[in-house]
């Protein structure tokens, strides 16, 4: 549950792992298929490593180039995610926990990832040292308000996150008396996300949070609020397979 509640905090931390993936399958299909074409055309690797540039061989140079920087660009997204999970991981295993207020939060749209705006929260801590959380609008992210009391974890570089252990702690409450999964409350927080981003019009955010909550729960007001985001961005054959489940 942990991770899942981290990757609400800080989307990067699972996102990069799913970008090197997808990098690497494509890189992987791409040279699949050039052996396949090569083994049919009967390519002979001495002949291309004494004459590379030979015409009988340039159709191969552009896709086989393209292969190779799919699965480069999937090993510096993987090791760039790798040393991001790292850190926050050694960050929450041996960092300092202190109770904090939430000072301010606001969202910065001069940084946006897919339109969703970074939130800038400041903690202040009871012995008056301010911290600054940098994140971007998905998960937990947007209820982390003014005035709220959430401890963070800090080192002595200055780097901080709020304490995982803080969400678990309030969904394991709250599932004692609710028969609701984590799954159901993180799909609720989502929808709520969803709908904050949806009344500043920012409906590409909006579509981001109601998808993560349909990957949680199905239901047909998170598949009605997909299908007017997706109307309002101008996608109506999306919109159109969306309320087609409906019926």
């Amino acid at each position: 549950m942990q991770k899942r509640v981290i990757s609400s905090l800080d989307y990067t931390y699972s996102a990069g792992k799913l970008m090197a993936f997808i990098f690497g399958a494509l890189g992987l299909l791409g040279v699949l298929a050039l052996v396949i074409i090569a083994s049919i055309n009967n390519f002979s690797i001495n002949k291309f490593l004494d004459a590379p540039l030979h015409e009988s061989f340039i159709p191969y140079l552009l896709p086989g180039s393209a292969a190779i920087l799919m699965l480069l660009i999937a090993c510096i997204a993987f090791l760039i995610n790798f040393r991001k999970r790292n850190k926050i991981n050694q960050l929450i295993k041996n960092g300092t926990r202190k109770e904090a207020s939430i000072v301010s939060s606001i969202q910065d749209f001069s940084v946006t990832n897919n339109k969703v705006p970074r939130r800038i929260v400041k903690f202040k801590t009871n012995d008056g040292q301010i911290y600054t959380f940098k994140s971007f609008d998905y998960g937990l992210v947007p209820h982390l308000t003014e005035n709220k009391v959430v401890p963070i974890i800090h080192n002595e570089k200055g780097d901080i996150f709020p304490d995982p252990d803080f969400f678990i702690d309030q969904i394991e409450n709250q599932s004692s008396t609710s028969t609701d999964s984590f799954e159901t409350q993180f799909a609720e927080k989502c929808m709520s996300t969803g709908n904050d981003h949806f009344k500043n019009k920012n409906y590409a955010g909006a579509l981001m949070a109601y998808e993560m909550a349909f990957e949680k729960k199905t239901s047909d007001k998170v598949i009605r609020k997909i299908a007017e985001a997706h109307e309002k961005l101008g996608n109506s054959k999306e919109a159109k397979a969306f309320l087609d489940r409906l019926k």
